[in-house]
């Protein structure tokens, strides 16, 4: 019983990927990525808030759980508020800014 057991975790984490597994490095999107201190998103009420520290150019985009693009916005300035008319709701918000990329979840209440 134990052999089976051990065969199926070494199986589990090569199915898994060796970036779970073995500590490897995962794949990227494409854009540089920063830390959460640089670009921040969360949600208060019925508005997304996108804060980016120094901004000079960008775009936030808003998408439901199905994947629909509900709101794009430029940046504007280091905050950017974004007004949701869901509620109850689960969105994805990616921020690209100044060439840098975060995406985060938010619930609209």
């Amino acid at each position: 019983m134990k052999r089976i057991y051990s065969t199926l975790l070494v199986v589990l984490a090569i199915t898994l990927g060796s970036t779970v597994a073995f500590g490897q490095q995962q794949p990227t999107t494409g854009f540089d990525q920063v830390k959460g201190k640089q670009i921040g998103i969360f949600a208060f009420g019925n508005t997304i808030h996108v804060k980016a520290e120094a901004a000079k150019s960008g775009v936030v985009e808003v998408y439901n759980i199905s994947g629909k693009l509900v709101a794009k916005v430029a940046v504007e300035g280091s905050e950017t508020l974004i007004s949701i008319d869901g509620t109850n709701q689960l969105y994805i918000v990616k921020a690209v800014v100044d060439g840098k990329a975060k995406v985060g979840k938010v619930v609209i209440k």
